[in-house]
């Protein structure tokens, strides 16, 4: 019986560590999209301000691969004194204003989002210095990745 060419088995030996390598790099480079988890959300905002009031409206967008849930929106404002009212999707939230910003509690009726999915909702102040033209304002969402509890957060700014 005949053993294998030297020659061919050293290529053999070097087809598998470059098929190993390659494989590892992918996976490692998350070439591989159906094996990796991304948490992440994308935020548009706009403020609208007449005489006598002011609005900012919000889109949020679940750009991830995983459920997630609103549990918090922490809006920066400039004047605290106003009366603050939320609806669309926020309309369930607990509203409360202090030390230059509002914020809208969900944690008793989180907001759910799927990947891919898109909630829409405003904060209504009857002040139009709530956000004053020109400035620019933070936003912070605080939110849960459904499947490992995790709490995560995203800020953003937005000008007025």
């Amino acid at each position: 019986m005949r053993a294998i060419n030297p020659i061919i088995a050293a290529l053999f030996l070097i087809a598998a560590a470059v098929i190993v390598g390659v494989a590892y790099i992918g996976w490692s480079q998350t070439w591989f999209a159906s094996t990796s988890r991304t948490v992440d959300l994308q935020v548009t905002g706009e403020i609208v301000r007449t005489s006598s009031s002011a609005q900012l409206n919000l889109q949020i967008k679940n750009v991830g691969t995983v459920k997630l849930n609103i549990t918090k929106i922490v809006i920066e404002v400039s004047d605290d004194t106003a009366s603050y009212t939320a609806g669309g999707s926020f309309s369930s939230a607990s509203i409360s204003a202090s030390s230059g910003t509002v914020t809208l509690d969900f944690s008793s009726n989180p907001i759910s989002l799927d990947p891919g999915s898109i909630v829409s909702g405003y904060v209504n102040a009857d002040s139009a210095n709530a956000w004053k033209s020109g400035a620019k304002y933070i936003i912070t969402i605080e939110f849960k990745d459904v499947d490992r509890g995790t709490t995560l957060t995203k800020t953003v700014t937005i000008q007025a």
